[in-house]
């Protein structure tokens, strides 16, 4: 047998062996003594033994050979079961439908842990080993579960689950349609009907106002385009376009005259 031997807690302990010849091998798991008859009880018999010792520490296992009645010295070896450590901390993440994902999901735990990551909580399908972190591949909208363990001193701990989620766009918000105007009116007050509204002018990227009304006051003739989004859990959906024209007012017509 291997001295010591090593064993996570909760593992199936290492078989013992001893060879002899003669006699009868007897295993014990309490200091029988230095010599003579045996002064703690025997625990099996036998060439080989499995101690059914699962207390986490340093622990001795002792054989002794019985042979035309009498007691052999004692011979040893020590068995290590060493602590489980718990699920590491883990932290989830989502970004929304379309973002690049550049930020990894991350373990933490004891100072002196490393970190695997899997795919399913019974540890069958391992991504990669000796990692704090783990950058999902998944594009489409949903959960994705992935399971993270520390191991310490050759013992891996039970899963923690970390979640990536990739959040859906909401649609383009509700608009108020909007009638041609002539250069004298009054402007307008664009609405929209949605969530969290930002509206923007015609190049689509200048932020004008938040809110679901926009209270315009560009009245000079030409073609007129403002866009609104909304955004809900964080994600902001597409552009809805409000588009109208302002026309001049004609020219005076000509009086040539009345007849009579």
């Amino acid at each position: 047998s291997k001295n010591p031997a090593v064993v996570c807690a909760e593992e199936t302990n290492p078989t013992f062996t001893a060879v002899a010849t003669t006699g009868q091998i007897s295993w014990y798991t309490e200091d029988p003594g230095t010599s003579g008859i045996p002064t703690t009880p025997q625990q099996a018999t036998g060439s080989s033994y499995v101690p059914q010792i699962t207390a986490v520490g340093e622990h001795t296992i002792w054989a002794i050979k019985y042979d035309n009645g009498c007691y052999s010295t004692r011979s040893s070896l020590n068995l290590t079961i060493r602590q489980i450590p718990t699920a590491p901390t883990t932290t989830s993440l989502a970004i929304c439908s379309g973002e690049p994902n550049t930020q990894s999901l991350k373990a933490s735990g004891e100072s002196n842990a490393y970190f695997n990551w899997y795919a399913d909580d019974a540890k069958e399908r391992r991504l990669v080993t000796n990692s704090e972190g783990w950058l999902s591949s998944e594009t489409g909208i949903g959960n994705y579960s992935y399971y993270a363990t520390q191991v310490v001193g050759d013992c891996e701990s039970p899963v923690s689950e970390a979640i990536f989620t990739i959040k859906p766009l909401p649609s383009a918000p509700v608009i108020n349609n909007q009638k041609n105007l002539c250069e004298y009116d009054a402007a307008p007050t664009l609405q929209v009907i949605g969530t969290d509204i930002q509206w923007y002018a015609a190049d689509k990227t200048t932020k004008l106002t938040s809110g679901e009304t926009y209270e315009m006051g560009d009245m000079s003739v030409g073609s007129k385009k403002y866009y609104a989004t909304q955004t809900v859990d964080g994600c902001e959906g597409a552009k809805a376009l409000i588009s109208f024209n302002v026309f001049a007012k004609p020219t005076s017509p000509t009086v040539i005259g009345a007849r009579v």
